[in-house]
């Protein structure tokens, strides 16, 4: 089906969805349902945007970035989008280790959504039960890699089980991780297209109850393929 046709069903939804809400004031029961209705059409909503990024081509318009700004960025962006899922991400410490002088050509807006994403999935490793994060710690750490950059992101979170990283390791669109409550299976997939589009790879190394290791590597000169 075409997004254009999902999302005027999502537009009806919602508005029906509205209307069954305001019913439901002052009616135990009814809030309960209604509470989980609209958070459903909210995560119907984000499913619906990701899929749109993921099937708009990219287009490169590489300048020179301090990398130290872009992670920056990409933090904020994170931080804002985990807090959006209900979580505190003041509980998770994140340690920038990134010279401050570093520099690579890049797109900023998509390398920036592709480091929020694997960001995010790092903050939100740390969620328990309860709805809440642990105390935890995010490390991100760029170094040159030759002539190009590597960033790594850890984390010491949940991690996946060997068959859940079997299901999961092709980074494809839609492949959603099913430890965590709201997870639409896209971020991977689009942080792999923004980089590969760079000429970039991304390799994940990950270890159930012990955490998982982002590694990105973007060449110089920023080039696609």
């Amino acid at each position: 089906m075409p997004e254009h046709d999902l999302r005027s069903i999502l537009t009806h939804l919602k508005s029906n969805g509205a209307a069954l809400i305001r019913e439901a004031e002052g009616k135990t029961s009814a809030r309960k349902r209604a509470a989980r209705l609209a958070d459903d059409l909210e995560f119907l909503e984000r499913t619906l945007n990701d899929m749109g990024e993921f099937s708009t081509p990219p287009k490169l318009d590489n300048h020179r970035e301090k990398v130290r700004e872009v992670v920056t960025s990409a933090l904020e962006m994170a931080r804002s989008n985990v807090q959006a899922d209900g979580f505190d991400p003041e509980s998770v410490a994140a340690t920038l280790k990134v010279p401050p002088a570093m520099a690579f050509e890049v797109t900023k807006p998509l390398v920036v959504m592709a480091l929020a994403n694997v960001l995010k999935n790092a903050f939100e490793s740390y969620a328990k039960p309860d709805g809440t994060l642990a105390k935890g710690k995010v490390t991100i750490e760029a170094k040159q890699d030759g002539d190009g950059t590597r960033l790594s992101i850890r984390d010491g979170g949940k991690g996946f089980s060997d068959a859940e990283w079997t299901a999961y390791q092709a980074l494809l669109p839609g492949r959603a991780n099913k430890s965590k409550r709201r997870s639409t299976g896209y971020g991977l997939a689009i942080t792999r297209r923004n980089i590969e589009v760079h000429g970039g790879k991304v390799h994940v190394r990950t270890k159930e109850d012990k955490g998982t290791t982002v590694t990105i590597t973007l060449p110089a000169s920023g080039k696609g393929r």
